[in-house]
């Protein structure tokens, strides 16, 4: 049986950003050298406390969201929450992240990988925020090597909602 853990929308516009963030900056980092990238990537690490996030909320659920009826609209609306095993995904993927940015030589294959399952589970995370505006923003996450004439926002700022 899966079980719905429920997230308020800036933890979910973090793990967002920062899968976005990530995935661009191995785009980035494929078409040059992969050591800067991954120095970019340990500067802006988010994982540890991602992963501290996800995990404190199976064990103590979210307490704000203890109306029945809200949690029921919320899975109707196929908002704010995370299955059980999307949270074991996830966290795998948090965890090989890791290793790919703090491991400075990777192969290139393990990150066309890890950017096809990072893809998946950003895709999957974007649908479950209410805010659109926030979402918008995210999507404009700053990266490795991104264009200077671009106008990107660090997490921070989507997080604060500029």
């Amino acid at each position: 049986m899966n079980t719905y853990y429920y997230y308020d929308d800036k933890f979910l516009l973090t793990l967002y950003a920062y899968l976005k963030q990530t995935e661009s900056s191995i785009v980035r980092g494929l078409s040059d050298k992969w050591e800067p990238a991954s120095i970019y990537l340990e500067k802006h690490l988010l994982t540890y406390k991602l992963i501290d996030t996800l995990n404190s909320n199976k064990t103590n659920p979210n307490e704000k969201l203890n109306s029945v009826f809200y949690k029921i609209y919320l899975r109707m609306k196929g908002k704010q929450f995370i299955t059980s095993n999307e949270a074991d995904n996830i966290y795998i993927l948090l965890k090989a992240i890791n290793e790919a940015i703090l491991y400075k030589k990777p192969q290139v294959y393990i990150l066309g990988f890890l950017r096809k399952e990072i893809i998946k589970t950003a895709d999957k995370i974007r649908k479950r925020i209410i805010c659109k505006k926030r979402k918008l923003l995210a999507d404009n996450v700053e990266h490795y090597n991104q264009h200077y004439n671009g106008k990107f926002y660090t997490i921070e700022q989507i997080i604060d909602g500029l």
